[in-house]
């Protein structure tokens, strides 16, 4: 990434990213752990981790859209999981 320095361990990478949370107002809600990742996922609660902002109900014209694409053999399509959901489709 342009303008990115170097970083060699996940505690730079962390550190890069901290002025990042806080000046987006957001610091409070990231929790950064530097550990094995089994070990970690051992010591998450069981609820969700990530508040679901997007309901189904409020966006039926997308999801008609996106039956339309993925019914469609002309095109192969995919849903990133970016904010409510960025549909990518081209012509096969």
């Amino acid at each position: 990434m342009a303008g990115c320095p170097p970083a060699t361990s996940a505690r730079e990478w962390a550190a890069i990213g901290r002025p990042y949370g806080e000046r987006a107002g957001v610091a409070d809600r990231i929790d950064v752990r530097l550990a094995p990742a089994p070990a970690t996922l051992r010591t998450l609660d069981a609820g969700p981790v990530v508040g679901i902002a997007y309901r189904e109900d409020r966006h039926p014209a997308m999801r008609r859209l996106n039956d339309l694409i993925t019914a469609d053999a002309r095109a192969d399509s995919v849903v990133l999981p970016v904010r409510d959901g960025v549909t990518i489709a081209r012509r096969r």
